[in-house]
């Protein structure tokens, strides 16, 4: 019996899989692409990391260092094409895009001044809120990231995702972030807990914490706290980093997250991340169960400079 519903299991899975892979083939025969360059209308040199979108939907990019941008696999259709950059005037072009075919689209903004009076920032996330709000209200030098904003960014592990903040690097095996550099500080200074339990060594020379294997879609929030205070460990000089893992919401509850990037080093468009997740409670919410499995294929070639 438990055989059979393995296999039953395993043939769910590669369904899934294989209904993935075919939504994607028909979406890229049917796509279109779209590439230029911003760039400054006066001098016409390239703009930087321009916000190039297209408006009321999710696709968009940013520019290069050379000013291009690029937008493959693209909804045939019409949109209003925006390039937004700071102290430049938003520019909006109406476009065709067309199955098949290259859509060749510059733009050359015009620099404006502004002079600012006000400034107001709403954020739309509750669950970033709550994590800046962490922030503003600790007694140490923390910087913390919710599951929220976690889940934007399209990290193979933990140790990446907490490499994107400041003062923050990595030390890298295989090309993949591993251990946590906090200010200049070896791994081996550092602190890695796990909602607040100190995690074990993976080093057989010191204590240092390996994150190349936790993934972070099994995390609520990072916590990085980065000033030294008397209650920490005596062997902490430099920083402690805190995983606070998912719990399990009230209910029965499942997730699907799909993922797929285009490789710009190698020209791949096939490269999936599939995450299945699923969690309930038991007694009276005394006990909840949080589950998780994922899914990768990735290649990571170098970019050799000389």
């Amino acid at each position: 019996m438990f055989s059979i519903a393995q296999s039953q299991s395993f043939n769910l899975i590669k369904l899934i899989l294989l209904g993935f892979l075919l939504l994607f083939i028909s979406g890229q025969l049917m796509a279109g692409e779209i590439r230029g360059y911003v760039l400054d209308k006066e001098t016409k040199g390239p703009l930087i990391g321009c916000n190039v979108y297209l408006k009321g939907t999710t696709v968009g990019t940013v520019s290069n260092v050379d000013g291009y941008y690029h937008l493959p696999l693209v909804k045939p259709g019409k949109y209003t094409m925006v390039a937004s950059y700071i102290g430049y005037t938003n520019m909006e072009i109406e476009i065709e895009v067309v199955a098949d075919e290259v859509l060749e689209q510059n733009f050359e903004l015009t620099f404006e001044a502004i002079g600012i009076k006000e400034v107001a920032v709403t954020l739309q996330i509750e669950g970033q809120i709550k994590a800046i709000n962490r922030q503003i209200n600790a007694n140490a030098i923390i910087n913390v990231v919710s599951a929220e904003r976690i889940q934007e960014l399209p990290d193979a592990n933990a140790a990446e995702s907490i490499g994107r903040l400041p003062g923050i690097s990595l030390v890298r095996n295989n090309g993949e972030g591993d251990r946590v550099v906090v200010r200049g500080m070896e791994p081996k200074y550092n602190l890695i807990t796990i909602n607040r339990v100190r995690a074990p060594s993976s080093s057989s020379e010191d204590n240092s914490v390996g994150l190349a294997g936790i993934s972070p879609s099994m995390l609520e929030s990072i916590e990085v706290q980065k000033s030294l205070t008397p209650d920490q460990e005596a062997d902490v000089i430099g920083g402690i980093v805190n995983l606070k893992l998912r719990d399990a919401p009230e209910g029965l509850k499942g997730n699907i997250i799909f993922e797929n990037v285009f490789n710009t080093l190698n020209k791949t468009f096939w490269n999936p991340k599939l995450t299945l997740q699923g969690s309930n409670r038991f007694f009276k919410n005394r006990l909840g169960i949080f589950l998780q499995a994922n899914y990768e294929s990735n290649n990571r070639p170098n970019d050799r400079m000389i």
